[in-house]
């Protein structure tokens, strides 16, 4: 069936220093952590090497709509700080390249340029698909903004041992209800595909 590709670049101002943000960003086993309303699952498949090239993680996502995609990210290229870029596969396959630079004051731009391939009959709602995507991402900026918040009130208060807590979005219904989510298992979704899209 023939596909379309669509590119969607979103961009997310954030609060600390680049270091510390891909570190998160390269971590994305622990994506569901601080990203709760769009990560609803993921977990390590390889750890790759030591510059992370190679490193699979396994996730299970949604957005404001009540349907989930499970899909597998590999890391083909990290800078570190600066610039990943991760191939998908199984319900989304795709290419995300994630850019930062530094705006002074402690503040971070960081650019997802996601590029996307969908049957052409999906593409009939390419519109709401869109509005989607701009939901989770907006969600993962104010969740990454929270968890840098968080870890900056951890790191002053370390000698205290407090735990801190910060409100982040949760997911929409019906995936906030326990015995939903209880339900859902890890599909296989097999290897890369080797028709991949190029930048």
């Amino acid at each position: 069936m023939k596909e379309r590709e669509y590119r969607i670049v979103s961009n997310w101002v954030l609060e600390g220093n680049s270091d510390h943000i891909f570190d998160m960003i390269s971590s994305t086993e622990d994506i569901s952590s601080w990203w709760p309303s769009v990560f609803l699952r993921s977990e390590l498949v390889f750890p790759g090497d030591e510059n992370l090239t190679g490193k699979v993680v396994r996730l299970h996502s949604k957005g404001w709509l009540p349907y989930t995609f499970q899909l597998m990210v590999r890391i083909d290229e990290c800078q570190l700080p600066g610039r990943i870029i991760a191939r998908t596969w199984g319900d989304l396959v795709g290419l995300v390249v994630i850019s930062g630079r530094e705006l002074g004051n402690d503040l971070v731009e960081v650019e997802i340029d996601w590029r996307v391939r969908i049957k052409t009959w999906v593409a009939f709602f390419a519109p709401i698909l869109v509005a989607n995507h701009r939901y989770a991402m907006r969600c993962g900026e104010k969740s990454f903004n929270a968890e840098l918040e968080r870890k900056s009130l951890e790191d002053r208060t370390e000698k205290k041992k407090i735990r801190v807590s910060i409100e982040v979005p949760e997911p929409s219904w019906p995936h906030n209800v326990k015995w939903v989510m209880d339900r859902y298992v890890w599909r296989e979704m097999g290897d890369a595909p080797v028709e991949e899209i190029h930048l």
